[in-house]
């Protein structure tokens, strides 16, 4: 599934592939150079279907040599799922639902550190609506695809057992082993809120990434 860079709002990562986050980039520059935060008419990101098919055989075959069963969560697939759906092998689609005032506030607090691209409780609220409406628009256009609806917060109260019903919808094999690793891998809420806290503390956040970034400028 990929995994990022752990940052000040995800210490841990927010586990969004690298190379898709990189794609997604380059196709919003094309469509007018656009944010996750004012996003372009998709019709304009439709439109480039024809200029971006290499860049997305590409990275569908990178993908699928590594592993005959794989996927990605990049929050602009919304946008962009219709240009890679022609050259996806058996896609099955995992769509997932959040209270739209939770992802309101969480937009709100991500953006505070931004000059440009900040947004109020009011913004975030409509882009939640445009993002949902896009959804629900390629679910409908797309019946025939396996869809599996999940609320994110069902994901956060017992993580274990939606795991078991996306691995029985998916068709793999869902062990004790998977059981355990899995356990050992969920990070429980309380700990993420304090590890953010951490994160954007001076001595424990902000002053060990200016050295690291200090290090790095002097090994070049």
């Amino acid at each position: 599934m990929g995994s990022s860079v752990p940052g000040k709002a995800n210490p841990y990562g927010s586990f969004e592939d690298r190379a898709f986050s990189d794609l997604h980039k380059k196709i919003f520059d094309l469509a007018g150079n656009k944010t996750y935060w004012d996003p372009p008419a998709p019709e304009a990101v439709l439109g480039l279907k024809q200029q971006c098919e290499p860049l997305i055989r590409q990275i569908l075959k990178n993908k699928s040599q590594k592993s005959t069963t794989w996927g990605w969560k990049h929050p602009r697939t919304i946008l962009t799922f219709e240009l890679f759906l022609p050259y996806l092998e058996n896609p099955h689609v995992i769509a997932v639902f959040r209270n739209p005032l939770g992802i309101a506030h969480s937009s709100v607090e991500h953006t505070k550190k931004y000059t440009s691209d900040r947004v109020d409780f009011f913004q975030a609220l409509n882009l939640v609506g445009f993002y949902y409406s896009e959804m629900f628009k390629v679910l409908e256009r797309h019946r025939d695809l396996p869809v599996l609806n999940i609320a994110f917060e069902d994901v956060v109260r017992d993580p274990i057992m939606n795991a078991e019903k996306m691995a029985n919808f998916l068709g793999l094999e869902w062990t004790e082993e998977k059981k355990a690793g899995l356990q050992r891998f969920v990070i429980p809420r309380d700990k993420i809120r304090q590890e953010k806290a951490r994160a954007r503390g001076f001595f424990t956040g902000k002053l060990p990434r200016l050295w690291r970034k200090y290090q790095k400028r002097m090994s070049r």
